[in-house]
């Protein structure tokens, strides 16, 4: 495990950012940004965060907000929230963070599925998920210890594919056929 706070410490030291990827351990691992005080933190939902693919958060220090985005849209320009006026949006960034938020982030089906992770997380609580995993992991260590492997699982008769076993006469290739038109 990395010391981040120290990292902080040193970072701010000698004038160098601290960017984090925490994707591999936010909402596992507790994250206290205001101890760490990262400049970026970048954390992707489909890992610890228990959200969809293609959907990711990202903090940026009240010190960085000011700073020149990479991607350009429409959405990241002031006024751009007044839909009645949608093409009416300024030259100039949002503040803060807006800034930075990439274009297209009105995704209506994966939003409702990140906020239901991100509330049921919440509900768990980083601090029992890291005691539930740190268990798991004990156990698993205790019984590799004593000669346990993974549980063998009984020999299955291989199952037919759903389309023909649940739609006898379906042509896959015909039915993708409307779409490809």
């Amino acid at each position: 495990m990395i010391d981040l706070e120290a990292v902080g410490k040193a970072c701010r030291r000698v004038g160098a950012i601290l960017c984090v990827d925490g994707t591999q351990s936010v909402g596992a691992l507790p994250f206290d940004v205001q101890r760490i005080d990262p400049d970026y933190l970048a954390v992707a939902s489909y890992k610890w965060l228990l959200g969809p693919y293609s959907f990711g958060f990202l903090y940026v220090a009240p010190s960085r907000q000011g700073g020149r985005p990479i991607e350009h849209n429409w959405i990241a320009r002031r006024a751009s929230d007044d839909f009645a006026g949608l093409v009416n949006y300024r030259h100039e960034f949002q503040d803060g963070a807006r800034r930075f938020d990439v274009g297209e982030r009105s995704n209506f089906a994966l939003m409702p599925v990140a906020d239901a992770s991100l509330k049921l997380i919440a509900d768990w609580t980083v601090p029992r998920i890291l005691a539930k995993l740190t268990r798991r992991t004990e156990e698993i260590a205790r019984a590799r210890e004593g000669g346990v492997g993974h549980r063998e699982r009984p020999e299955r008769t291989p199952r037919r594919p759903l389309s023909r076993a649940a739609l006898p006469g379906w042509d896959p290739a015909g039915s993708a056929r409307p779409a490809c038109r």
